[in-house]
């Protein structure tokens, strides 16, 4: 583990042997979480493999689970493909909850990247109808 970090990071297995590497990985990206929210107490990864029962590829399941004040911040990621690419794809989703909890807890709610003008429609009248229509 990384003396580096402020916080604990707790790395579970179940049905996969990790190697340092993967490790090193986890804890790392681990790390530049705390770039986004300084206030984490608390970090938990659980990677999980392919049963012995499968159907299909070999599906592997990653859980991170990030401890803030306030609600907690929980991704699952699963990628038949490979390892590192569900543990990426869970700590990319991580980055990105964690930073938006961040913004939530200082009042500055970030605007989303569409208007959302196209998903809500034309306007409706005043009796209900469309108008227009």
């Amino acid at each position: 583990m990384n003396s580096k970090l402020s916080f604990p990071v707790r790395i579970r297995t179940h049905g996969v042997q990790l190697n340092d590497d993967l490790r090193r990985t986890i804890e790392s990206e681990a790390a530049g979480l705390e770039r986004f929210n300084s206030r984490i107490v608390d970090c938990e990864v659980a990677v999980t493999g392919p049963g012995r029962r499968r159907r299909g590829g070999t599906s592997f399941d990653v859980v991170v689970k990030v401890a803030l004040p306030g609600p907690d911040v929980v991704v699952h990621r699963s990628a038949i493909a490979s390892i590192p690419v569900a543990i990426n794809q869970s700590f990319a989703t991580a980055r990105r909850r964690v930073k938006r909890q961040a913004h939530r807890r200082r009042r500055r709610v970030p605007l989303r990247r569409t208007s959302g003008v196209g998903r809500r429609g034309r306007p409706r009248s005043r009796n209900g109808s469309r108008r227009g229509a």
